[in-house]
């Protein structure tokens, strides 16, 4: 029992005075000089009156309509509702950026018309069926 106790003492003291050295150690890496830059780009929220004019497909219901964006229950398949914004949004003049996420259950799409506007479109299924919840949120600069 004794021998147990030197031991856990011993590993106590170690530990604490590994403890101790750890700022000193970060310390001296603290003072070596770097330089780091960050850039963010901080987009202005939804657009009501801009996100009423993007296309919805049918057949559906408009669930929410507001600063946090436009939100709308499509009776059809994610897929379906992956190529009408393809389509439609091309013919409005925007272009898709990006899309992530191209999966059975979500989509996130990234349209830009001209320099200043942006529009999201997030498309929300369970796997292989209907209905898709869509989200829409458009911001102008």
């Amino acid at each position: 029992m004794k021998t147990s106790m030197k031991v856990s003492s011993i590993l106590g003291s170690g530990l604490l005075g590994l403890l101790l050295a750890t700022p000193a150690g970060v310390a001296t890496a603290e003072t070596a000089q770097a330089s780091f830059g960050a850039h963010a780009r901080v987009l202005v929220a939804n657009q009501p009156g801009l996100s009423a004019t993007l296309p919805l497909p049918v057949p559906g219901h408009l669930l929410q309509d507001d600063a946090r964006g436009r939100h709308y229950v499509f009776e059809g398949a994610l897929d379906n509702a992956r190529a009408f914004y393809r389509q439609r949004m091309d013919v409005l003049g925007y272009e898709l950026v990006a899309e992530t996420g191209a999966g059975a259950t979500a989509v996130d799409m990234h349209f830009r018309r001209g320099n200043d506007e942006l529009t999201l479109v997030t498309l929300r299924a369970a796997i292989g069926s209907a209905p898709t919840r869509v989200d829409l949120r458009a911001m102008r600069r």
